[in-house]
């Protein structure tokens, strides 16, 4: 599968973080040393988290910096894709692959939500 990112959107495969947040808390976290799980977790709270570094939204002062991340995927990998508002709280259960779309969507949010869960292969 190839990912393409920018901004604060992150794709998961069984749980493993394979994105990183264009944000300045993920630069922060990322110049302490620590490796993108535990500054994938620690972002969820951190008070920078929605401070984009870059994005593709108009007007917006940004260097348009899109990256690509290609993964090899295996039969019934899962796949999960999502904005902000879903890996704020939804995280640690997508980690742990506790998590599923339909689990997401019944959530109240007060930011934005898309999240978007695929398998490779056939169920």
């Amino acid at each position: 599968i190839s990912i393409i990112s920018v901004g604060d959107c992150r794709a998961y495969v069984n749980g493993d973080i394979i994105t990183d947040d264009d944000s300045k808390a993920w630069n922060v976290l990322s110049r302490r040393g620590f490796d993108n799980k535990r500054i994938a977790t620690l972002c969820c709270s951190h008070p920078y988290r929605h401070i984009l570094t870059d994005s593709i939204k108009p007007g917006r002062d940004s260097k348009n910096t899109i990256k690509t991340v290609n993964k090899k995927l295996k039969h019934m990998d899962k796949v999960i894709i999502c904005t902000d508002g879903v890996w704020k709280t939804h995280h640690n259960e997508i980690c742990l692959n506790k998590t599923s779309i339909n689990y997401v969507c019944k959530e109240p949010y007060t930011d934005n939500c898309l999240s978007i869960e695929l398998y490779y292969g056939e169920q």
